[in-house]
């Protein structure tokens, strides 16, 4: 009797391992196959979302720019464009002018009770007469723009301007869809960070208002229409 428990527990253990090695009758998926099926199931996963991440991508940006569109417009405050259009180009001559020109230009805006200057245009090269404009920009707050060059580092100002003003980055982040959206509140390049000319620039009328160190800005709003004049009315005036 003894012989024959004996042998109906082998009989019995053989089969427990034969029902887990193929699976049980219920249809249970062996441990080894549950293994090879889990990787090949994630890759699928993957691969369908990044099938719909490449199709649905481009929605998200439409509808953000939807939801931009339908925003209020905020009027601008503390500030004024002076422009270089082409009223200026027939009073003054071509450009680029002189800089002893954007001197005067720089001593006029300052008369006409400006609390500040942001020039949003670059100035790389040294020229006769940066002495002439530094001077004139260190009587008041003033913000000079610096650019990318062509090996990825800044493009500062000439270097007699430099320190007469505050330097701040033109630069913008650009979407997958080659759309620019957004600019980074300050950027590091050459070991040089700077901030954005727009937050620099709004630092002037609020001195209070911090720079968040590489925040990424979202426009969410719309701008109105700043009050502007001609650079040549107003040095002609």
């Amino acid at each position: 009797r003894a012989s024959a428990r004996a042998s109906a527990a082998g009989r019995s253990l053989k089969r427990s391992w034969r029902r887990r090695g193929r699976g049980d009758a219920r249809g249970s998926v062996p441990p080894l196959t549950r293994l090879r099926v889990a990787p090949a199931l994630l890759a699928a996963l993957l691969a369908t979302a990044g099938v719909v991440a490449r199709v649905l991508g481009p929605v998200d940006l439409i509808l953000c720019d939807a939801v931009l569109r339908v925003q209020p417009r905020r009027a601008p405050r503390f500030v004024a464009s002076v422009l270089v259009d082409e009223d200026a180009l027939r009073r003054e001559g071509p450009w680029p002018w002189s800089r002893g020109r954007l001197a005067e230009l720089t001593d006029r805006v300052r008369a006409s009770g400006a609390r500040g200057v942001v020039f949003d245009i670059l100035l790389p090269e040294a020229r006769i007469g940066d002495e002439r404009l530094a001077a004139s920009l260190g009587w008041l707050p003033a913000v000079l723009a610096v650019g990318v060059d062509d090996r990825g580092g800044w493009l500062l100002p000439a270097p007699a301007l430099r320190h007469a003003v505050t330097l701040a980055h033109v630069s913008f982040e650009t979407d997958r869809d080659g759309v620019a959206r957004r600019f980074l509140a300050t950027k590091q390049l050459s070991g040089l960070s700077l901030p954005a000319l727009a937050a620099a620039g709004a630092s002037l009328a609020e001195t209070a208002k911090p720079i968040l160190v590489g925040a990424v800005i979202h426009p969410g709003f719309r701008s109105g229409v700043a009050p502007s004049v001609s650079a040549g009315a107003l040095l002609d005036g």
